[in-house]
């Protein structure tokens, strides 16, 4: 402990150019052991310290931090977030060129992913080309009161208000 002491106390007192080349060290009654740049106690000794050139060590801490700073290539690169596949979507109700017979005009749609949504993704059901309520994430949709007719139908995912992906378009024919 003393010695780690000694070498610390000898360093602090060679890093300014102003102080002496000698510190003096001595053991208080209490066994404290103590340094200082002036013989203060009547039993301190003196340490003769070495040459000292803080230029070079300022020097050489700079080339070590330079060597040993990451360049752009070493730096440990951000955990990547999994490549997710492209968003496909497959109708399961009802099938492309389907007749549908509902006499209150229900229609029932339901779409398979290839994926589960990410955050931020959303489906917005697209019917006779028009959006048709607001974005969701549910995979189904149940649709009331629609006109009997032919009728299109197509699915979009959206992520912060941009189309990522779309489904096919296809067409059903409701009678009622």
């Amino acid at each position: 402990m003393a010695k780690q002491l000694l070498f610390c106390a000898l360093c602090f007192l060679t890093m300014s150019p102003a102080l002496a080349q000698v510190a003096y060290t001595w053991i208080d009654n209490n066994g404290v052991l103590h340094f200082s740049d002036a013989p203060d106690h009547p039993n301190a000794q003196a340490v003769e310290l070495p040459e000292f050139d803080l230029s070079s060590v300022a020097n050489n801490n700079a080339d070590q931090e330079a060597a040993s700073a990451p360049t752009q290539t070493s730096l440990p690169s951000e955990p990547k977030k999994p490549e997710l596949a492209p968003l496909t979507f497959i109708f399961h109700t009802p099938e492309h060129d389907q007749v549908i017979r509902n006499n209150n005009g229900n229609i029932t749609i339901e779409v398979k992913l290839n994926r589960s949504l990410s955050a931020g993704e959303q489906l917005q059901l697209w019917f006779d080309n028009q959006p048709y309520q607001a974005p969701q994430i549910t995979t189904s949709w149940q649709l009331k009161n629609i006109d009997r007719g032919t009728h299109q139908i197509q699915v979009k995912a959206i992520q912060n208000g941009k189309k990522i992906a779309s489904s096919s378009l296809i067409t059903v024919h409701l009678h009622r």
